[in-house]
Formats: structure tokens, C-alpha cells, sequence
């Protein structure tokens, strides 16, 4: 591959705008990305450590909590890949170190995954952002993030917040346009 950067974003989402690496600083070992409150939240709740052996980056998940998309040097993302992937299973493989009641599992209470509408033995749709959050961990990525529409927007923000336009529009659970018939 020639490229020095990989774009990579959410399948529900449409680019804005040319997104060239050296207008956001990116660079290889710094990863620019959304800031992404949920992830971090269920991080903090205790989630990493379930996951994650080592103590050292344990503590660096808790800066990893980046999602829709992540702006990567080539050699980052070939670095973090193969992590992302196993770690994406293992969330979605052992429910039972974030949920107390399934067979298997010695937690004393749930671990909140602040997932919407999650109910007691789901597995987080977003298992694959805390995938990366702990894999980029791991592998020691640090993060610059976007925040508050830099970077991304939910469709409906931009007619509430009339907002000029960020990198990428998110089309997640629910998107409405005034005036549109709706199927």
C-alpha cells in the first residue's frame, strides 16, 4: 500500500469533506478520533479490567476511548488489527465478566457496558470500539480526539445544533429530517 493513513469509519456514516492527515496532526503512534463518552464511561466502570492482563494498559485504556473513526498510520493500524480482532471477540465471547448472573462468572455486581437498551446477558453492539479501546492499549497508541461535531455528527444534530458540518455524518439508531415522509 502506498498510503501512509488509513481512514477508517463506521459503516452508518458519510464523509463531509477531504480528510487530509496533516490538518489534524496525525502521525504514526497518534491516532485522531472521535472522543466517544460511552466507551470511556464503561472503561472507568471497570470493563478493561475484565479484559485486560496488564496493569500498565489497563491504565492507558482509559485515554483509548476513541470511536465512529479512527484516523491511523498504516504501520499503527497493522499493529492494532489483529488485537482490535481479538479483543472484539472476547467482549462478545464472555459476556459473563461484565454481567454477575450468567453461568461462569464471579462478579459481585454488573459491569454498566452503558449500552442502550442493553438488558442483563446482552452483548454490547459496540463490543468492537472496546475491542480497539483496549487493543490500542495494549499495543500503546495514544489519541487525539474530536469532540462535540470536530469530528462527527448524528444526522439529526445538524438541524438542532446548525452546525456547519464535521468530517462525517453518523446515521446510528435514529435519523429524522423535518418535512420528509418517513418509512
Amino acid at each position: 500500500i502506498e498510503e501512509e493513513f488509513i481512514l477508517y469509519i463506521d459503516a452508518d456514516m458519510l464523509l463531509r469533506r477531504v480528510v487530509n492527515p496533516t490538518d489534524y496532526g496525525a502521525r504514526k503512534g497518534l491516532v485522531i478520533t472521535e472522543h466517544v463518552w460511552y466507551v470511556r464511561e464503561g472503561i472507568l466502570n471497570g470493563l478493561a479490567d475484565q479484559f485486560i492482563k496488564d496493569a500498565d494498559a489497563r491504565e492507558r485504556a482509559k485515554g483509548t476511548h476513541g470511536g465512529y473513526y479512527h484516523l491511523i498510520h498504516f504501520e499503527d493500524a497493522k499493529k492494532v488489527a489483529p488485537r482490535w480482532l481479538y479483543y472484539t471477540r472476547e467482549v462478545r465471547l464472555h459476556p459473563e465478566r461484565y454481567w454477575k448472573d450468567l453461568p461462569g462468572s464471579t462478579l459481585e455486581h454488573d459491569i454498566d457496558t452503558v449500552q442502550k437498551g442493553a438488558e442483563s446477558g446482552d452483548v454490547p453492539w459496540i463490543s468492537e470500539m472496546y475491542g480497539y479501546a483496549f487493543a490500542a492499549a495494549e499495543v500503546g497508541l495514544e489519541h487525539s480526539f474530536t469532540v462535540g461535531g470536530g469530528g462527527v455528527l448524528y444526522g439529526d444534530d445538524f438541524l438542532t445544533l446548525g452546525h456547519p458540518g464535521p468530517i462525517a455524518s453518523h446515521y446510528t439508531l435514529s435519523c429524522q429530517i423535518p418535512s420528509v415522509e418517513h418509512y
